[in-house]
């Protein structure tokens, strides 16, 4: 069994955060549990006590957890793992080194951020304008859970 910090984790995991393509392979109606690493991904592991080993599956049970049933392009719905509720769902999309903005039904990104937080001026606005090997994920990349679950790993903060 090896223990491993959350950052080094996070490191070796970069290589599995999920792209296009991952999601372009699902038929539609393929369920899928991932596991967000998102801005709010370090704020949900803080109960768990500093220096304490734990399996990634408890370790990392705070955070956002969800399945998704693909519908099409990169839309499907989804459910909180610790919620009932089902919603509709569309893929985030780095569009710009480490910039993410969520994509509509369409695979489209707006033209313009009504919130005007970010420039969306002068980017591919159609997902199938990038790489199939972008990564796409919510609000920042995510992983499938079957990636995340190691029985030879421990993790701690």
């Amino acid at each position: 069994m090896r223990s491993i910090h959350i950052n080094s984790w996070l490191n070796i995991m970069k290589d599995k955060y999920i792209t296009i393509k991952d999601i372009e392979k699902l038929n539609k109606g393929d369920c899928v549990k991932l596991l967000a690493i998102d801005r709010n991904f370090y704020d949900l592991i803080d109960n768990n006590e500093t220096g304490i080993e734990m399996p990634p599956d408890i370790f990392l049970q705070d955070n956002y957890i969800f399945e998704y049933t693909h519908n099409n392009k990169l839309n499907g719905m989804i459910r909180w793992i610790k919620e009932e509720n089902i919603n509709n769902f569309n893929f985030d999309i780095n569009y710009n080194n480490d910039y993410w903005y969520p994509l509509n039904n369409e695979g489209e990104l707006p033209e313009e951020d009504p919130q005007r937080l970010f420039s969306l001026k002068n980017i591919k606005k159609n997902y199938k304008e990038y790489s199939e090997e972008t990564l796409i994920g919510w609000r920042g990349p995510m992983l499938l859970w079957d990636d995340v679950i190691n029985e030879n790993i421990l993790l701690y903060r």
